[in-house]
């Protein structure tokens, strides 16, 4: 296995190598997250899933969800013109007050 100048290759030399931590650098296959033989859990047939992280808007909602954005839209202009009591008010109510309550209360309720 030698080459012209009578070493070993790199390749044999690194074969067995080791890593600095003690390691060989490869992972070790027999470690794994749960106990040997159990499987994963399965809610109950019935049993409610997890909830959705959807937000669903109907009608009333994207209205809502458009006059905020619209009061938002106003509060930067008017900052942009320099008003200091106006825009504000108009900043904060559209980011705390109506995107807000577009996103809670503007679902289809059945």
């Amino acid at each position: 296995m030698g080459d012209r100048t009578g070493r070993k290759s790199d390749r044999a030399d690194r074969r067995g190598s080791r890593s600095p931590l003690g390691g060989t650098g490869r992972p070790d296959a027999k470690a794994s997250p749960r106990a040997p033989g159990s499987a994963p859990q399965r809610p109950a047939p019935g049993a409610p899933g997890p909830p959705d992280s959807e937000v669903r808007l109907g009608r009333r909602g994207l209205l809502w969800l458009g006059a905020a954005i619209g009061v938002i839209g106003v509060g930067f202009i008017a900052l942009s013109l320099g008003s200091t009591t106006l825009a504000p008010i108009l900043l904060v109510g559209g980011y705390l007050v109506l995107v807000p309550y577009a996103l809670l209360r503007g679902e289809n309720r059945v």
